[in-house]
C-alpha cells in the first residue's frame, strides 16, 4: 500500500509531514507520497471541541442512530473539505431531511413505486432508452481532486433534475392514456436508468445506500465498474426488488439534538455484495 497515492493529515502537522517525514523517507530510500493533504479543524456550534467542556462530536453515536452513509455524506457535503468548517445539530438534521430522506430516498420511492403500479413491477419495455453522455467524468474527476462536496452538488442536481421531470411528465396522468402506453414506458425506463446512474455516482460516498438501491431496481448490488457509467443497463422485463424507505425523516420535534436522543429506527446496514448491473438473459 506505499507509496500512499494521497497522505491525509491534520493542517497542524504540516510542517512535519510535508518536510520532515518525506525527508526521513528519501534518506532511508523509501519512495514518499504522491500527495499530501491537510484537513482544517471542526468545530460545533462555533467553539473548540472540548472534552472539559462537554462540546463534543461523538462520531460512534451518530453512525449508531443514523448509519455511516448519513454522517459520511453529510461531513462531505456541507464543508470544503480540507477548510475549516463548524458542526451543528441543526445542520446536520437539514442535510438529513432535505438531501437524503425528501430528495433522493423520494427520487427513489416515487419512481420504484410508479414502476411497480404501472409496470407490475418489471423493468418497462422501452424502445428509447436515451442518449448523451452521462454524467460520470466530471463528477469522479471531482473526487479524484478531493472535491467532495462538489462531486455531490453536482450528484444532487440530477438529483433534482428528476424529481422534476417527474412531474413535469405526470406518469399518474399519462397512464390514463392507453394511446400512451409507450411513452409511460419509456418515460419510467429512462428514470430508473438513471436513479440506477444516481446510485453509482454516490457509490463511494454511500455504498451501502447504493447497495440497497441497485438491489431496489433487481440488481444484485455491490461495487460498480465503469461499465455502469452508461446508460441502458437496466434489462427490459427483469422483475425490480423491494421498495423500502431509503432514509426515514428526523422528527425535529421529537430530537432535541441529534447527539443526546436516538431517531426513529434506520435500517440495518450491510456492505453489499456482487455486480451492480443486469445481465441479459442467456
Amino acid at each position: 500500500w506505499w507509496p500512499a497515492d494521497v497522505q491525509l493529515i491534520g493542517k497542524d502537522i504540516i510542517r512535519f509531514h510535508c518536510l520532515y517525514w518525506p525527508a526521513v523517507l528519501h534518506a532511508a530510500g523509501v519512495p514518499v507520497p504522491s500527495r499530501e493533504f491537510a484537513q482544517g479543524w471542526i468545530t460545533k456550534n462555533g467553539k473548540k471541541l472540548s472534552k472539559t467542556t462537554g462540546n463534543v462530536i461523538d462520531p460512534g453515536q451518530l453512525v449508531d442512530q443514523y448509519g455511516a452513509d448519513a454522517l459520511r455524506y453529510f461531513l462531505l457535503r456541507e464543508g470544503t473539505y480540507g477548510q475549516d468548517w463548524d458542526f451543528t445539530d441543526a445542520a446536520f438534521v437539514t442535510r438529513f431531511n432535505a438531501d437524503l430522506a425528501n430528495d433522493l430516498g423520494n427520487l427513489v420511492s416515487r419512481a420504484l413505486t410508479m414502476a411497480r403500479n404501472f409496470c407490475g413491477g418489471r423493468v418497462p419495455a422501452a424502445t428509447d432508452a436515451g442518449d448523451g453522455t452521462p454524467p460520470g467524468g466530471s463528477i469522479f474527476g471531482k473526487y479524484e481532486a478531493l472535491d467532495f462536496s462538489g462531486a455531490l452538488t453536482e450528484i444532487w442536481g440530477l438529483v433534482s433534475q428528476l424529481n422534476q421531470e417527474i412531474v413535469s411528465f405526470a406518469p399518474w396522468v399519462v397512464a390514463k392514456d392507453p394511446t400512451r402506453r409507450q411513452d409511460l414506458d419509456n418515460f419510467l425506463y429512462r428514470l430508473l436508468d438513471r436513479v440506477r446512474l444516481v446510485a453509482v455516482l454516490v457509490f463511494p460516498v454511500m455504498p451501502t445506500a447504493a447497495g440497497r438501491v441497485f438491489r431496489m431496481l433487481g440488481l444484485p448490488g455491490g461495487e460498480p465498474g465503469p461499465g455502469d457509467l452508461v446508460w441502458g443497463r437496466l434489462v427490459p422485463g427483469a422483475p425490480l426488488g423491494t421498495i423500502e424507505a431509503l432514509f426515514p425523516r428526523i422528527d425535529n420535534k421529537k430530537e432535541k439534538t441529534v447527539t443526546e436522543t436516538k431517531p426513529p429506527a434506520v435500517p440495518a446496514e450491510s456492505e453489499p455484495t456482487g455486480a451492480a448491473t443486469q445481465q441479459p438473459a442467456g
